[in-house]
């Protein structure tokens, strides 16, 4: 579900890039439909992938030796496991991008975020951990200022459950607000790709 959610928001954000003087009507819409109907396989293989390794992780950490101690090799290959599955995770978001922007198959799409990766790797890596840490801050303070803030107009004066809104109201803000963050990570990747593809448009 949520690559569908990301692959339907890169659509769009796509669409704007590409579009922006002539936009379709309902553009969501539209890529919510391809998302769940052409794009659907390429999103379930890159999803399965991911999930294999996760099983393959799983497997490979919970191997013992008789005696209960764990394995240096069983230790370092679940190392290796949780890199390349890292690895996968984020080389699936920019996959995805390809796989909403041109309808591509997968393992197409895989093929061409690797070339992309090739020719503009480090740019993405900085692009993505700038705005990554940059978001998460932005969530995080405003979490904290609601928190803060919201209780206020409904306090007691004995102020003996201040501390408790506060709390949920942070917990509440922070689901919220990094829900919708999600949404402006995946726009952001949707433009950096469009642009790395086709920076004269």
């Amino acid at each position: 579900l949520q690559n569908v959610v990301h692959v339907t928001i890169t659509g769009v954000a796509c669409t704007w890039y590409f579009m922006s003087r002539n936009m379709p009507s309902y553009p969501t819409l539209g890529a919510l439909r391809r998302s769940l109907t052409s794009s659907f396989g390429s999103i379930c293989l890159g999803s399965l992938v991911v999930a294999l390794l996760q099983l393959l992780r799983a497997i490979a950490s919970s191997g013992k030796a008789s005696d209960g101690s764990v394995t240096f090799m069983g230790s370092c290959f679940a190392c290796l496991l949780d890199w390349i599955e890292a690895s996968m995770e984020y080389f699936n978001q920019y996959a995805y991008v390809q796989v909403a922007m041109y309808g591509k198959s997968f393992v197409q799409a895989s093929k061409d975020t690797w070339s992309l990766v090739k020719d503009c790797g480090i740019s993405a890596l900085i692009n993505d951990s700038l705005i990554s840490r940059t978001l998460m801050l932005t969530v995080f303070l405003a979490s904290i200022a609601v928190g803060i803030l919201a209780p206020l107009p409904f306090q007691d004066p004995e102020w003996t459950w201040y501390a408790l809104e506060v709390f949920l109201g942070f917990l509440i803000a922070l689901f919220i607000l990094s829900s919708f963050l999600k949404v402006v990570h995946s726009s952001i990747q949707a433009i950096f790709v469009c642009y790395a593809e086709q920076p004269e448009v």
